[in-house]
């Protein structure tokens, strides 16, 4: 008569005897390792997206503003309603056509210009018969911006908007 056998927990495999009771020093070293591997990434992909994030976040702010000046002078009554913003650093002269800026910082609240992160430069020139052009151009204040080198910086937000003032 044949008696059965009790079946056990562990297996008798090649001779040794086997047990699953937990994971072995080189495969929690390795899941550490891989999880370490995967946050490095993470953390390089947030400090990316944070970076885009802010630089949108300007450009947001220099749209809004370039928009608010054009309504503001497109509502008034005369080409030269631009005097009446008391952050603008005076309008000059040149060639023909009227220049301006004003210091703005990276959420383009205005500033002095000497410690602006952004310029906002206005030109006004006047076309044909009462029609004024207005052309509003936002540039990073790289190594203290200076009014000689207007309309040469390549700009972050431009517009350009049009008014028959007859």
């Amino acid at each position: 008569m044949r008696r059965a056998q009790a079946h056990s927990s562990t297996r008798r495999d090649a001779g040794y005897l086997r047990s699953h009771q937990g994971f072995t020093l080189a495969e929690i070293v390795a899941s550490i390792a891989l999880i370490a591997v995967v946050g490095v990434f993470l953390v390089q992909m947030f400090a990316v997206s944070d970076g885009l994030a802010g630089k949108a976040r300007t450009l947001d702010c220099a749209v809004s503003f370039c928009a608010a000046v054009a309504d503001r002078w497109k509502s008034g009554d005369h080409p030269d309603s631009l005097s009446g913003i008391p952050e603008l650093g005076g309008m000059r002269v040149a060639d023909g056509t009227q220049q301006g800026y004003i210091g703005v910082d990276d959420e383009m609240q205005p500033c002095d210009p000497s410690v602006a992160s952004h310029i906002v430069e206005l030109s006004l020139a006047e076309t044909d018969g009462g029609v004024f052009d207005l052309k509003i151009r936002v540039v990073a204040a790289k190594d203290g911006w200076q009014p000689d080198r207007f309309g040469q910086d390549p700009a972050l937000h431009e517009l350009h908007v049009s008014r028959y003032f007859g």
